[in-house]
């Protein structure tokens, strides 16, 4: 099957959906709506209270689905107390919600006086992913002990080798220390080097954080025996774009989750340019062969997995402006996902989730570094004045797989840009037209069966029925 270009009515979907991004140019950030929400909320002694109690029941593995339901109503009754708190701080110009209070930096082109309704509009977005955070395991210790919440800015990571390299062989550097017939310096050729080997990458140049925000414990660790520390060195709270050289110098681990923060349908999950692929897959196929016995056995899985992503990149790697070349590029390029998307779609599920985290793509953080460029969480909420797309906090594992679009890379004509391999995500609530649910793993099916049957619970919980007679209805199902 040939490549078929998204229709007319796709792209008047995709207009109505970001409108308001498109002309309202001084609008507030949504992944700033989610931080200020979470920040001015995690030591509310009511919030705190309700959200305390609904992680102990959820973290008790006796808890009965009454229990659990009791728990959805504990999260229902602070995502309540905020939406109250909040209208009142419209009205009092000291309050820390009060659009007064807002940062300039934090909405596109600056703040203005006509910014209020997309400031107010974006809290009102991102409550319910704040107030039902503690039904994802992994964010109820952030969500119980209160930890804060900083932007990663434009923060980057620091990209591994195998991702620079993109299937390149590792350089192979020359001892000898001279070049024209000159002795080089150690400097000198420590420079030349670095040169030759970038010279050899194929792979990812991006090093822009996966992460929107990033959550941190609070809490210091505790001195080893024996251990000394300068305790005005161990403030976890400062934001990573105001760290001294001194505040750096920190000598403990934090624990740290990346959000990747994502508002309404079609959110871009990668650009996917060649050098992308190649980094990504090059990753990925690192991975893959790492469940097989060191050696031949080893050598070829990772050239089984990556000769996909280098094929498909090879195919997309074309910067000219011949019309039917291009056309021609693409729908082969779209034939290698395709069958990727049928035939391998594990493999496409593990190149999802590392465009999406990054993890593997960038290096880890150690010692007291508290940034994180790569996500382990994805958090989806609403459009403005979409409240059925609902809102979501999902760890990176639970994404499924995302069969990538060929397309032009964003730039245009005469920019000399390659083709891009664009992956769009959906909602909360639906998947995106090229997306995949994620393929339950065996020790996970239970969990699978038990959330399937709890989600129509949660939606009369949520958002009501409207009918009591339904919504008793739904509440003893199962």
């Amino acid at each position: 099957m040939g490549y078929i270009s998204p229709s007319t009515q796709f792209y008047k979907d995709l207009f109505e959906e970001h409108r308001l991004t498109l002309f309202l140019e001084g609008r507030y950030g949504s992944e700033h709506g989610h931080r200020k929400v979470w920040n001015e909320f995690r030591h509310n002694k009511t919030v705190k209270t309700a959200l305390g109690r609904a992680v102990d029941i959820l973290n008790n593995k006796n808890a009965s689905d009454e229990d659990k339901e009791e728990a959805e109503k504990l999260m229902k009754s602070a995502a309540d107390h905020m939406r109250s708190r909040i209208e009142k701080a419209k009205e009092d110009p000291e309050d820390p919600l009060h659009f007064n209070n807002s940062k300039s930096k934090n909405f596109k082109k600056g703040k203005t006086d006509n910014d209020a309704e997309s400031y107010y509009d974006e809290l009102e977005n991102n409550i319910d992913a704040v107030a039902y955070a503690a039904r994802e395991k992994k964010m109820r210790g952030a969500v119980k002990d209160g930890w804060k919440m900083v932007s990663a800015g434009k923060e980057k990571g620091k990209l591994s080798k195998t991702a620079l390299r993109g299937g390149a062989e590792p350089y192979q550097q020359t001892k000898k220390r001279e070049i024209n017939g000159k002795k080089e310096t150690d400097k000198q050729y420590k420079d030349r080097l670095d040169r030759e080997e970038k010279a050899t990458y194929r792979g990812i140049k991006s090093a822009t954080s996966k992460s929107d925000n990033v959550l941190i414990d609070p809490t210091p660790s505790k001195p080893k025996k024996g251990e000394k520390k300068d305790p005005s060195n161990q403030d976890p709270l400062i934001n990573p774009l105001q760290r001294t050289d001194k505040e750096s110098d920190i000598d403990h681990d934090y624990k740290k989750i990346g959000v990747s923060h994502k508002q309404g349908a079609n959110t871009q999950v990668a650009g996917g340019e060649p050098g992308e692929v190649r980094g990504v897959g090059a990753v990925v196929a690192k991975q893959a062969s790492m469940k097989k016995k060191k050696g031949p056995e080893r050598d070829a899985e990772k050239e089984r997995v990556f000769s996909k992503f280098r094929d498909v990149a090879d195919t997309t790697d074309y910067r000219g402006d011949d019309a039917s070349e291009i056309n021609r590029r693409k729908a082969s390029g779209q034939q290698i996902w395709n069958r990727m998307r049928d035939e391998d779609p594990e493999t496409l599920e593990k190149y999802t989730q590392a465009q999406s985290s990054r993890q593997g793509v960038f290096k880890k953080t150690k010692g007291g570094d508290m940034r994180d460029a790569t996500a382990g969480i994805t958090t989806k909420v609403q459009a403005t004045g979409k409240p059925k797309q609902g809102s979501s906090n999902k760890p990176i594992s639970q994404q499924g797989a995302i069969t990538p679009q060929v397309t032009k890379s964003k730039g245009g004509e005469g920019k000399n840009r390659p083709l891009a391999n664009r992956q769009l995500g959906g909602t909360a609530t639906e998947l995106g037209k090229n997306e995949q649910p994620p393929a339950p793993k065996r020790e996970d099916a239970p969990a699978v069966f038990a959330d399937i049957r709890n989600r129509a619970r949660r939606a009369a919980l949520n958002a009501g029925t409207g009918n009591a007679a339904v919504s008793n209805m739904i509440r003893n199902r199962g």
